[in-house]
């Protein structure tokens, strides 16, 4: 579980650093 937390994170991270992309990564 904590790889998949981690992963998310990652996306998280990278989304907010560009246009908020991580939440739009959301299912």
């Amino acid at each position: 579980m904590k790889e998949l937390l981690d992963l998310f994170w990652t996306f998280a991270r990278i989304g907010g650093l560009t246009f908020g992309g991580g939440y739009a990564m959301l299912p």
